[in-house]
Order: C-alpha cells, then sequence, then structure tokens
C-alpha cells in the first residue's frame, strides 16, 4: 500500500490511531486520540532501538530499551531545558535542574549523600580562580585520608571552628574579640 500526502492510515472505530504523511510540513507522524500509546518489543533480549540523522549525512542510535541489559541506554547527550528538572525518586524526591540563572541539586527526603567508591579516590571541589580559569578549593583525599583545604576559609563573627567529639576546643571572633577556647583538659602549645 502506498498513502500520498495527507492520506492517512486510520485505526479503530473512531479513526483513534492515523499515521500518515504531511506533504506542506514534509513531517511523519503517529497520531493517537484516545488512551495510551504502546509501543512493545515481545522478542526475548530484544531492543527497542531510537535513531536519527548523526549530523554527518548518516544515522546514529541515540537511546535504546535494552531488553537484554534490562536497561535505557544512552548515546547522545540529553539537553534539559531552563527550569525542566531531571526528577529521580517516585515521588520525585531529588531534583537536578538549571534556572537560566543557576543550577541546582535538591533534595526533599532524608540525607543527601555524595559517595566515591573508587578506592583511594578524591571528592574534589572546584571553582573560579578569579583570573578566568578554575582551581581547586577543598578535596576530600581518599588516599591520605585527609580534608584538604587549598584555599583560605573564612569564618563569619560568632562562627566556631571546634575541635573534638564535644566541640572543647573553639576559636573564633566575637565581631569585637579574637577567642582560642578549652573546655577540658589542658591547653598545649607545642613547637
Amino acid at each position: 500500500l502506498q498513502f500520498s500526502d495527507n492520506i492517512k492510515a486510520k485505526f479503530g472505530g473512531s479513526s483513534d490511531l492515523q499515521i500518515y504523511h504531511n506533504g506542506s510540513t514534509n513531517n511523519s507522524n503517529v497520531d493517537n486520540n484516545t488512551g495510551d500509546l504502546y509501543v512493545s518489543q515481545y522478542t526475548d533480549d530484544g531492543d527497542i532501538i531510537f535513531r536519527s540523522d548523526d549530523g554527518s549525512g548518516g544515522i546514529a542510535e541515540y537511546f535504546r530499551v535494552d531488553g537484554g541489559l534490562t536497561k535505557v541506554v544512552v548515546n547522545k547527550s540529553f539537553v534539559f531545558e531552563d527550569n525542566i528538572q531531571a526528577q529521580f525518586g517516585s515521588s520525585a524526591d531529588l531534583l537536578l535542574y538549571h534556572s537560566s540563572t543557576n543550577s541546582y541539586i535538591s533534595n526533599n527526603v532524608g540525607d543527601l549523600y555524595i559517595e566515591q567508591l573508587k578506592d583511594d579516590g578524591d571528592i574534589i571541589f572546584k571553582s573560579d580562580n578569579m583570573s578566568g580559569g578554575t582551581t581547586e578549593y577543598l578535596r576530600l583525599d581518599g588516599g591520605i585520608g585527609e580534608t584538604v583545604f587549598s584555599r583560605n576559609t573564612r569564618h563569619g563573627d560568632q562562627v566556631h571552628a571546634q575541635f573534638g567529639d564535644s566541640n572543647d576546643l573553639k576559636i573564633y571572633h566575637n565581631a569585637t574579640n579574637s577567642l582560642i577556647e578549652n573546655s577540658t583538659g589542658d591547653f598545649y602549645i607545642s613547637n
């Protein structure tokens, strides 16, 4: 069968499903006018593959629903427009998005974990270096088991740097004076 431009193949008692090519816009359409639209693959370990132009005159796979791996495999970048959230969790508890001005990672339930599972791997926090590039500010160094500060830290007035399980040692500035307070045991200064 050959259907000319704008001639629809119609399915259902009320022509609810229609497949056609629109000659004026040069687009092809699959239109469903009621209920849900299912695309199903019944072959054991079979895939559903989405392909399009590769930008160089060929064709490329953009993503596939992989029945053998039981995963969705993505081969090209996803672009989320401004204020469009990538949502995770049954109740959309974790959100990643860009507001056209700022970028956000928002967690609405439970704790937020950032975890490095590679043996001796680091978590590195970088930001602008005030000269047009970026530099490391903070590193959680898994190889040496230490937190490494690569830039100055600033504690505002009445913000304490606290040490010890019970915050026994405090260093702070109270807007008038600078204080070092030790709440238990002796205080040693060693050279």
